[in-house]
């Protein structure tokens, strides 16, 4: 038998507390909201971890690892939380992703290490291609 989605919701709920995530940003929809925010379908053993607005998909991801799942998922939140933390504390002609990156990694590492390295090579690809300013 296959993970349910109340579980994983559970498992969220309880990461989330690890790095004080508000509790609205940790909540998983189990249908697109049609806003541009995740959702999670199931498919037998497969996780579909889905954005969507309008009707349009921006993204859609796929895994049978709830580890690679639960990181997609906390990926957003912590972005999320990084750039509020960077818009509280942003400075003037500075690259804002300096600030981003660097908070997103801290809160990444909260949770996993293993998560965390893997955003900081993500983040390494991302700026081989636009550097910092």
């Amino acid at each position: 038998m296959g993970t349910s989605i109340k579980e994983i919701q559970l498992l969220v709920f309880q990461l989330g507390d690890k790095i004080d995530a508000p509790h609205n940003s940790t909540r998983i929809f189990d249908s697109s909201p049609q806003n541009g925010k995740p959702h999670l379908e199931i498919k037998g053993e497969e996780f579909h971890y889905i954005c969507e607005e309008r009707g349009l998909v921006i993204c859609k991801n796929k895994t049978n690892n709830i580890d690679e799942l639960l990181y997609w998922i906390f990926q957003d939140i912590s972005f999320e939380m990084a750039l509020d933390y960077e818009y509280k504390n942003r400075i003037k002609n500075q690259d804002s992703r300096i600030i981003l990156f660097s908070k997103q990694l801290e809160i990444l590492q909260k949770i996993s290490e293993k998560w965390k390295l893997k955003r900081q090579h993500e983040i390494n690809e991302i700026l081989k291609f636009n550097p910092f300013k």
